[in-house]
């Protein structure tokens, strides 16, 4: 499956909704991504140039990077598309976070990488979306479970 790119924020929430889920905070985006060990990059701390799709022309399909697994078994975290979140940017409240790099921000892909300057109302290129659902109670897991 391709990831669809080129949506809004706007879109991105009600695709979740759709499906009984939401879009991601950038907490758990953050995460989902540097699992347990807080990694850098979903495979580890130091960039490889071709683990994920980084590095590319365009979009590739959901997992056709085997290296870019985290440790929670995400696909593409790092590169691909940027990921909208729920979060507010902290820098200016008429954004949200997007997360992560697209097929082309090289080292700037990581976990921690954010950006805020797309508007939520138009659709950019190189974003897309994650959505998460809550954990039931009684689930011995901490965090929310993250899907694509």
């Amino acid at each position: 499956v391709t990831p669809q790119a080129y949506v809004s924020l706007y879109q991105a929430m009600d695709s979740c909704y759709s499906v009984g889920k939401r879009l991601c905070t950038s907490e758990e985006w953050y995460l989902a991504c540097s699992g347990p060990y807080g990694w850098k990059y979903p495979y580890g701390q130091v960039y490889e140039r071709n683990a994920c799709s980084t590095r590319d022309t365009s979009i590739l399909k959901s997992g056709s990077k085997p290296e870019c697994r985290g440790y929670y078994g995400n696909y593409d975290m790092s590169g691909n598309l940027l990921e909208w979140t729920s979060t507010k940017a902290t820098e200016n409240r008429q954004f949200n976070y997007v997360m992560g790099g697209f097929w082309e921000s090289g080292t700037k892909s990581g976990c921690n990488d954010k950006r805020y300057s797309y508007f939520p109302e138009n659709k950019h290129n190189p974003v897309g979306f994650r959505c998460c659902s809550d954990v039931p109670s009684g689930k011995n897991i901490s965090g929310g479970k993250v899907s694509k």
